[in-house]
């Protein structure tokens, strides 16, 4: 498996607007391609305003083709997207998951 991990920062005041955008229209689009397994976004507040990680799992690197098309280390940043961003990374970065642990619930 791949994680495809990329970097950004929202304007304060558009950081639910963001979110939003991202639970309504990519996360959605993402949840119809074959080969994505989930997604994970991270934040925390720095100078600018508030930074996210965004990590979405895929099965393999051909599969994020289906998202990413063959420049696979452009981000897909839609320009709505663009609007509520103080500052985005580019490119993304992939790795291989090489270990995981899952809870055991008992």
């Amino acid at each position: 498996m791949i994680a495809r991990y990329w970097k950004g920062i929202a304007y304060p005041e558009k950081v639910n607007e963001y979110l939003k955008h991202l639970e309504e229209d990519t996360f959605e689009i993402l949840k119809q391609i074959k080969g994505f397994v989930d997604v994970r976004v991270l934040s925390k507040q720095v100078n600018d305003g508030i930074e996210f990680i965004v990590i979405s799992t895929w099965e393999s690197m051909d599969e994020i083709k289906n998202f990413a098309g063959e420049m696979l280390e452009k981000a897909v940043v839609p320009d709505i997207a663009k609007d509520m961003l103080v500052s985005y990374d580019e490119e993304v970065n992939h790795y291989e998951i090489v270990l995981r642990a899952i809870a055991d619930k008992k």
